[in-house]
């Protein structure tokens, strides 16, 4: 795999990765021309993604019918550049599936600990709380 990454004017940075084109940029309150999302905000989506996925994929091996998996994360990032640290909650959300006790525990635990972009930050510095909810 191999990304690229472009400065093209002020603060936003054109990305290509895997044939795919996206743009970073700081918002305009931080010299930025606000065209895409902050590099703080790409991790998270990254994350967010990342269990997104690891929920699907779980689901579709035990063949468990659902409508949708929605995902939303409360973040914040603290201390200096040099000191940063992040802490977040994901909350990933099944819609129309019927799980039982066992099933509802492997989701949560799979979801929990499967992400391997998660797993990369997940530290005593920075915290990621997963909660995953079946409606």
């Amino acid at each position: 795999m191999k990304l690229t990454a472009q400065m093209t004017n002020s603060y936003q940075v054109k990305v290509e990765v895997d044939g795919h084109e996206y743009f970073v940029d700081q918002p305009k309150e931080k010299g930025g021309k606000g065209t895409g999302a902050n590099p703080s905000a790409i991790l998270v989506a990254a994350i967010a993604s990342c269990k997104t996925m690891v929920a699907k994929g779980f689901l579709d091996t035990k063949k468990i019918p659902y409508e949708r998996v929605a995902t939303h994360v409360d973040y914040q990032f603290s201390g200096s550049n040099m000191h940063a640290t992040v802490e977040m909650t994901v909350y990933v959300e099944v819609i129309g599936a019927k799980v039982d006790v066992t099933q509802r525990r492997q989701l949560q635990l799979i979801v929990e600990t499967g992400c391997p972009v998660a797993n990369v930050i997940d530290s005593e510095k920075n915290k990621i709380k997963t909660i995953v909810t079946v409606l």
